[in-house]
């Protein structure tokens, strides 16, 4: 896995009232384990803002790298018109 790395593709957020889910579309690159590929999930608590979940998910510090949330896929856009 020397040659893997991950390219993260879209951030999506579902803002409810006492939570906020986070989901992070991952395109696996080289040799990347079969399971990073596609969309991973996670639930934050509502008092956290969506700075403080990007901090938490892609800051210096990593401390909750998507790539180790469980896969879930968000439900898809509705079309308007």
């Amino acid at each position: 896995m020397t040659n893997a790395s991950v390219k993260y593709k879209e951030i999506r957020f579902l803002i409810e009232e006492n939570h906020t889910d986070m989901y992070v579309r991952c395109e696996a690159q080289g040799d990347c384990p079969l399971g990073v590929q596609g969309w991973h999930f996670k639930c934050f608590p509502g008092q956290d803002s969506i700075e403080i979940l990007l901090w938490k998910a892609f800051g210096p510090q990593n401390e909750e790298s998507p790539i180790m949330w469980p896969q879930k896929s968000p439900d898809p856009i509705p079309r308007r018109g």
